[in-house]
């Protein structure tokens, strides 16, 4: 799941079939996942408008594409929703993935604070860095929504972080920190 930069299409867009082309190759989507998707998450809608010119999952591929030989995604690029919608589809999405009976891997694609100094970067984002190693999907959007943590991928993290929980998450860890200013100074 991503964050919907653009604001073309549905607040939750999902990308039901075919292939996305990367440097590393094609990537086939899951159509059967997409389908249970669908189904289940009254939300969520097909509208494969909202991933034209969205970068957010994209990036995320050749990722997936170096650790996992051949990996299947359900692409779905998420706007601005209210935090009871946010926890809805998480709950729903839990139960599309429990019905589909394979192990899926969730991944919320996310920067956090943008044009800010190192300092304030640290400080904001451990904020919201915190909330999601407590595995506190509600915290995380309050936190954001209340310090202005300009966090792009909110949406999307809440929903991963609701649908873990669901899924039976006990906790979480935190593999490595880093900011632009790690590399810039800025």
């Amino acid at each position: 799941l991503g964050p919907n930069h653009t604001g073309i299409g549905s607040p939750l867009a999902l990308f039901k079939e075919g292939k996305w082309e990367t440097p590393l190759g094609n990537v086939t989507v899951n159509e059967q996942l997409a389908n249970l998707i669908l189904e289940k998450c009254s939300f969520i809608e097909e509208d494969p408008s909202a991933h034209k010119y969205e970068h957010s999952i994209e990036v995320q591929i050749p990722f997936l594409q170096y650790f996992i030989s051949s990996p299947k995604i359900v692409p779905i690029c998420v706007s601005h929703l209210s935090y009871p919608q946010l926890e809805k589809t998480g709950i729903e999405l839990a139960h599309a993935i429990k019905e589909f009976g394979e192990e899926v891997l969730l991944i919320a694609s996310t920067d956090f604070s943008h044009y800010v100094d190192q300092k304030t970067a640290e400080e904001k984002d451990s904020m919201a860095i915190n909330k999601i190693l407590e595995l506190n999907p509600e915290g995380l959007f309050k936190t954001v929504m209340e310090e202005r943590i300009s966090m792009c991928g909110v949406m999307p993290t809440t929903i991963v972080l609701k649908t873990a929980l669901e899924l039976g998450a006990k906790n979480a860890d935190l593999i490595k920190y880093a900011t632009s200013g790690d590399v810039s100074g800025d």
